[in-house]
């Protein structure tokens, strides 16, 4: 039965689509939920590579597919999302891409045979391909041909381990998505997908709009493209639905947080509902997009709710039609920890719905790595440094000093820092609150 379920997926890459047998059955295609958000309730560390777990503890990785599966998911993205040579040297696993993305993918695949056998119908494993976490030049000093190439060989292990197709997602920088998939190709034959995180007013933070982003991707001849992660749910919908107009006649995706992030005692909450997600899954659909799932915080709870509101089972839960927080003209907040007479943390977002969370936890040290005594949060004063499509930062301004925030990594919407007053501060991945 495993050597069938393989034929299968073969057979249906070599016709040129590898979703043709989910369009002609229902049309559609449900998508796994959250892997980063689970590995932390397992034993993960704030500042690891999830990617570790491939070799040292597979079978956790394992039992996140077989959820996401027996919830009802037709697709699974491998433990891979930051297993790219310059993400991996942050950890010094960059000798390891291979062994890596090849192990993400094999557990993955053995995972989705097994259901198969036990449940008899096709599953696809799409291997996960993240951003670089640098920016390309000008604007940074990566390289064009270096980017390709840590994707080439991503790429390459992703197919050995028996992935059906790439997943270039969470990206915000169309010329790296540009240089992803030159450099996915040269690393295997298979399909491409790709989804970008819209999170500032309905663009990414590079500065790309869905409708952008449609016309800029069309002609990659992609296997689907779409939207993930993201400020909140009803921008990520939102952006879906511009390249869905844009693009009908390409596969659109899906993929948005569980609402909002917020620290409760020792571990991360989500705002957002199965109902939420189900709810959103309906819209989508009627909307036009075919791949549907959730990304941070979004777990086989929520997964089994989008795959009910698809097929049909049940009535659609009654909920608002949600309204984006990061629009054009909202603003930014800023909020500030003083920790010394010259020196503070900030933290800044576009979302206010975020803002009650963080004046709630933040002060008492609740948010990580932010744990001392109660200091009070001040208001500060805000403004955009130049264009941040050619010129990302930010300026804050608290009692007359300033200090300046300049994105070196272009996915979170919700960045901490500390920061001495008139110095630069660079922000980290490992700085964010959000995880993939």
């Amino acid at each position: 039965m495993a050597g069938e379920a393989a034929g299968t997926v073969a057979r249906m890459a070599a016709g040129g689509d590898v979703f043709a047998e989910f369009w002609d059955t229902k049309g559609y295609v449900v998508a796994d939920g959250a892997m980063g958000t689970r590995l932390f309730s397992m034993g993960l560390i704030s500042g690891d590579a999830p990617e570790r777990f491939n070799l040292s503890a597979p079978g956790r990785i394992r039992d996140v597919h077989r959820g996401h599966l027996r919830a009802g998911a037709d697709l699974v993205l491998t433990n891979s999302f930051g297993a790219n040579r310059l993400r991996l040297r942050l950890h010094n696993l960059d000798g390891r891409v291979l062994e890596l993305n090849e192990a993400a993918a094999r557990i993955a695949r053995e995972a989705a045979e097994a259901e198969c056998r036990r449940d008899s119908r096709t599953m696809l494993v799409a291997g996960s391909m993240g951003p670089t976490g640098e920016l390309l030049e000008p604007l940074g000093s990566l390289t064009a041909a270096a980017c390709e190439q840590a994707f080439a060989e991503q790429a390459e292990g992703l197919a050995r381990g028996g992935a059906d197709l790439l997943w270039i997602e969470t990206m915000s920088d169309l010329g790296e998505v540009e240089a992803a998939v030159r450099g996915a190709r040269r690393g295997c034959d298979l399909p491409v997908a790709v989804t970008m995180s819209f999170d500032t007013a309905g663009r990414t933070m590079m500065g790309a709009t869905g409708t952008e982003t449609a016309e800029r991707l069309g002609s990659l001849e992609l296997a689907a493209l779409g939207a993930n992660c993201g400020n909140n749910l009803a921008d990520t919908e939102a952006a879906a639905l511009e390249v869905r107009s844009a693009l009908p006649d390409v596969p659109v995706i899906c993929k948005p947080n569980a609402g909002i992030p917020y620290w409760s005692g020792n571990t991360f909450h989500y705002t957002g509902t199965p109902e939420m997600l189900a709810a959103h899954a309906h819209r989508a659909r009627q909307g036009g997009v075919r791949i549907i799932g959730g990304c941070c915080g979004s777990t086989p709870v929520h997964v089994a709710a989008i795959a009910a509101a698809l097929a049909g089972d049940g009535p659609v839960p009654e909920i608002d039609e949600p309204t984006g927080y990061g629009t054009a003209g909202a603003g930014i907040v800023a909020l500030v920890h003083v920790d010394a007479p010259q020196r503070f943390t900030a933290i800044c977002t576009d979302n206010r719905a975020l803002v009650p969370f963080i004046q709630e936890h933040w002060p008492r040290g609740r948010i990580p790595p932010f744990d001392g005594p109660d200091v009070p949060v001040l208001d500060a004063t805000f403004r955009r440094d130049g264009d941040i499509r050619r010129d990302p930062g930010w300026i804050i301004t608290v009692e007359g000093h300033e200090v300046v925030a300049r994105w070196t990594v272009t996915q979170p919407p919700l960045v901490m820092t500390r920061a001495g007053a008139g110095q630069d501060a660079d922000l980290d991945m490992h700085s964010a609150l959000f995880f993939t």
